[in-house]
This record gives structure tokens, C-alpha cells and sequence, in this order.
């Protein structure tokens, strides 16, 4: 199995450092705004996002069990699939190997529908919009996406991931069908 998973605010928190570097540059009421308004969010990058950038990509923490994805490296072929730009790539792999986190491919396309993979883990809903209806989306918890329920099924860490959705992948007839062919998939609070 290809399996996908985005990198910021996926494995990396990208937003407590973009927060941390706002606040400590004086702008933190403007970064929020420009951050949480998708419609704003190209101005956004050009005039605070671009300016700090790789202060951003370079000092993020990753979140606490990023690295379990190395164990599901261990069975199967995980690509990182980010849309960050492509000249941060030694940043971001420099990033990568300090957290310990490792992966078969690092891909650089702000267009994941164009990437052959199975399933694609990532915080940000509008990128399952494009993709194929085979490829299973796995929505990656975050307090922006808690109203969106178009993935096939919502995950808190990477540990839940590899503990609880892994194992039952190609092993489970009744968890496949039910999961991955059924969009309603949620408890109460939209989590397993």
C-alpha cells in the first residue's frame, strides 16, 4: 500500500511556530486573520508567511508521535506530500532527519491528486476535493477542521493511525467496507 501523509500541521506544527513567530515579530492579531481566512490566505503568505518562512519550516516542533510513521514505513511505501515550496526542500529535509522521521519519497506539489498513492493522511480537507474516490482519506485532527466530514475517517495522532487504522487495513473485510466505502463513518464527536 502507498500511503501519503502531509507535513505541516500533519507531522510538523507549522501553526504554533507560525503563531510563535508572529507574536514575537508584533504582528500576531494580523497573522491570525490573514491565517484563518482561506480567501485572504495568498496575501497572507506573501507579506508575513514568505518574509519568515524558513524560520518557520526550519524551527517547527514536530507533533508528539510524528515518528510512529516510520513504523508503518516498515510495511509499506509512505511518500510526505507537501505543498510547500520546493526551494525549502533542504529545510525540510534537514527538518525530517532532526525529528527522526523518515519516508520512501518526499514529494513537492501543491496538487496531491497527481500523487499515486492509496490513502492520504492530512489536515486540510480541500485536498481530498480533488482526489480520486478509491484513495482513502484520512483526516488528520485539527481545531480549523472539526465542521468537515469529507474524509473516510478522522484520526487524533499518528500513534492512533498506526495502532488503530494500520492493522485492520487488507486484514479486516467488515472494518474495509465499512469504513472505506461508507462516508458516514463518525461517532458523536467525529473521531474512532
Amino acid at each position: 500500500m502507498i500511503v501519503g501523509v502531509d507535513l505541516d500541521d500533519t507531522l510538523r506544527n507549522t501553526l504554533k511556530q507560525v503563531l510563535k513567530v508572529g507574536i514575537l515579530n508584533g504582528g500576531c492579531k494580523y497573522l491570525i486573520r490573514e491565517y484563518f481566512e482561506s480567501d485572504n490566505f495568498k496575501s497572507f503568505y506573501k507579506s508575513f508567511y514568505k518574509k519568515y518562512e524558513e524560520e518557520i519550516f526550519a524551527q517547527a516542533p514536530a507533533f508528539r508521535y510524528a515518528n510512529y510513521i516510520n513504523e508503518v514505513s516498515t510495511l509499506h511505501n509512505v511518500k510526505i506530500v507537501t505543498a510547500e515550496p520546493k526551494e525549502l526542500k533542504n529545510i525540510t529535509i534537514d527538518w525530517l532527519d532532526r525529528q527522526g522521521i523518515y519516508a520512501n519519497e518526499i514529494i513537492f506539489t501543491s496538487d496531491k491528486s497527481t500523487v499515486k498513492m492509496h490513502l492520504l493522511i492530512d489536515d486540510d480537507p480541500r485536498n481530498f476535493k480533488t482526489l480520486d474516490d478509491s484513495i482513502i482519506k484520512v483526516l488528520y485532527n485539527q481545531p480549523y477542521n472539526v465542521l468537515y466530514h469529507n474524509a473516510d475517517c478522522r484520526i487524533k495522532n499518528m500513534k492512533q493511525f498506526e495502532e488503530v487504522i494500520m492493522p485492520r487495513i487488507g486484514r479486516d473485510p467488515i472494518f474495509n467496507n465499512y469504513v472505506f466505502n461508507n462516508k458516514e463513518f463518525y461517532n458523536k464527536n467525529g473521531t474512532f
